[in-house]
């Protein structure tokens, strides 16, 4: 369970008082809880409310996700498995930042889409028909969102 902290400021008395509560942690807040989605056309609700915030890099851990400025790390994030039903454009639509990797484990996944920039909104890559994808959603805003996937059919 993640800490959350809630701000509230009150004019008319001049407090500042914080509240904490433990949000429960979505099922795919980790790579290896990921959330298989099935098929051309897919949408999906998701949240990264009480997710947690990776820094992988060299020696394990989940990839370290680049954030909305050079040298930042991206937000809390959750992760989906989609299997291609044939070649084609895929095209992904989020409110969050979106990012797909190649690779069976933590270790070994491969930036599909353009590494040097910021997805916020949509994303589209090439698929290779029976190629497992991992999709990552974050961002530094911890809020509900859907998810949109389109695809070449069978």
């Amino acid at each position: 369970m993640k800490n959350v902290f809630r701000w509230l400021l009150v004019p008319s008395l001049g407090l500042l008082t914080a509240s904490s509560a433990l949000a429960q942690a979505p099922a795919n807040d980790n790579f290896a809880n990921a959330i298989t989605l099935n098929g051309p056309i897919v949408t999906t609700m998701g949240s990264n409310v009480g997710a947690t915030k990776p820094f992988g890099g060299p020696g394990g851990g989940e990839p370290s996700i680049p954030g909305p400025f050079p040298g930042s790390f991206g937000g809390a994030s959750v992760w989906w498995n989609w299997t291609a039903p044939a070649n084609g454009l895929v095209r992904l639509f989020s409110q969050q930042a979106v990012i797909v990797y190649s690779g069976d484990s933590v270790t070994s996944l491969t930036n599909v889409s353009d590494p040097s920039r910021r997805y916020y909104g949509n994303l589209s890559f090439v698929a290779r028909a029976g190629v497992t994808y991992r999709i990552a959603v974050y961002s530094p805003y911890v809020q509900p969102f859907q998810l949109f996937l389109s695809a070449p059919a069978a």
